[in-house]
């Protein structure tokens, strides 16, 4: 092969690299505006929640109180009491 043969094939070696280098740089474009596009989801998403659970604490109030008591601001759990310490107990019956 001579000089003039090898600079065609070069040629279109370098066409062809030159339309697989477009193509992965479209394919790059399209992922990173599908990935822009999925942040700004997720990050309303949680903004959403944040502002939410910010109106919910505004609203409420940690403690509830009931005769003397302070309970966490739960929902009455049926099948789980919650003894109250007694206080200036004798040693022996002590509850720590």
């Amino acid at each position: 092969m001579n000089s003039e043969e090898w600079n065609d094939v070069l040629e279109a070696i370098s066409d062809i690299w030159n339309d697989v280098l477009e193509a992965i740089s479209d394919i790059w474009n399209r992922f990173t505006l599908t990935v822009e596009e999925s942040v700004k989801a997720l990050s309303d998403f949680f903004d959403s929640l944040y502002n939410d659970e910010i109106k919910y604490k505004q609203n409420h109030s940690p403690y509830r109180h009931k005769r003397n008591r302070c309970f966490k601001d739960q929902p009455n759990k049926l099948y789980k009491v919650e003894r109250r310490l007694q206080k200036n107990l004798p040693y022996q019956r002590r509850n720590y």
